[in-house]
C-alpha cells in the first residue's frame, strides 16, 4: 500500500507517510482505519509526509469526499492540526486545495515544502522526529 502511518503517543501525533501513486480512496481508507485505532486520541496532530509521492491521483471531487470524511470525524479532531509535506509542486498544488477546502473543519491544516518547517508549525523537535519516522 503506498500509505502507511504510525500513531506516536508519546508525541500526540500521526505519521503518515505516501510514496509512489496515492489515490483518494486509498487516504480515506487508511485515514478511517487510523482514526479507529485504539491509541488515536482527540486532539493529535497528523504529519502527512509526502515527499515520495510520484502520482497524487486525485480530483477536487475526490478532494471534497475526503474533506467530507474529515466533517464527519470532527469529533476526533479537537484542536487537531494536519501537516502535509510535499515533495513536487504537484502534490503541493493538490495539497492546497485540501488545505483551502479542509477551513470547513476542526482541523486545521497547512502544507509545506520542507519537513523542517512542518515540524516547527507542529510544535515537534527535528530530532525527535527522526526517532519516529521509521514506520514499522
Amino acid at each position: 500500500m503506498p500509505l502507511k502511518y504510525r500513531i506516536v503517543p508519546a508525541l500526540k501525533i500521526a505519521y503518515v507517510r505516501g510514496a509512489g501513486t496515492v489515490t483518494a480512496n486509498e487516504i480515506m481508507i487508511e485515514g478511517a482505519k487510523m482514526l479507529a485505532e485504539n491509541e488515536w486520541v482527540n486532539g493529535y496532530h497528523i504529519l502527512c509526509d509526502y515527499r515520495e509521492i510520484t502520482d497524487f491521483n486525485l480530483m477536487i471531487e475526490d478532494l471534497n469526499r475526503i474533506v467530507s470524511q474529515d466533517q464527519e470525524n470532527e469529533l476526533l479532531f479537537d484542536q487537531s492540526k494536519c501537516a502535509i509535506v510535499a515533495g513536487s509542486d504537484f502534490v503541493f498544488g493538490i495539497s492546497r486545495m485540501w488545505e483551502t477546502l479542509s477551513e470547513y473543519t476542526k482541523v486545521k491544516t497547512m502544507v509545506f515544502k520542507n519537513i523542517k518547517d512542518s515540524l516547527c508549525w507542529l510544535g515537534i523537535d527535528e530530532h525527535v522526529f527522526q526517532s519516529i519516522k521509521e514506520l514499522p
